[in-house]
């Protein structure tokens, strides 16, 4: 697929004669304005499954890191259920 698509943009004129890349307009592109307070505005993720050497453990981790600190906190847990990341989120606001 990425061949058909380089070989179609090749073939225009202008991307021929001037090498352009194609662009999207400026409006789809919405900037995030920034926090004022400490975990006004967060990222959650989790990662994948730790290996097998921990099946009987914590096998994920959840990474939670605040936008105007960019203060990283990471917690092991069994599950990556929806009870267990809020309680994780919860326990993790009462640190604070």
């Amino acid at each position: 697929m990425y061949e058909t698509i380089n070989l179609y943009s090749k073939s225009c004129c202008d991307y021929a004669q001037h090498n352009i890349r194609p662009l999207k307009p400026d409006e789809y592109f919405e900037s995030i304005a920034p926090p004022t307070e400490v975990f006004a505005m967060v990222e959650l993720d989790f990662w994948s499954p730790l290996s097998e050497l921990f099946a009987s453990s914590n096998r994920y981790v959840i990474v939670l890191t605040n936008y105007l600190t960019k203060c990283v906190i990471v917690k092991a847990v069994p599950r990556n259920t929806a009870q267990i990341t809020a309680e994780s989120i919860v326990e993790t606001a009462l640190m604070f």
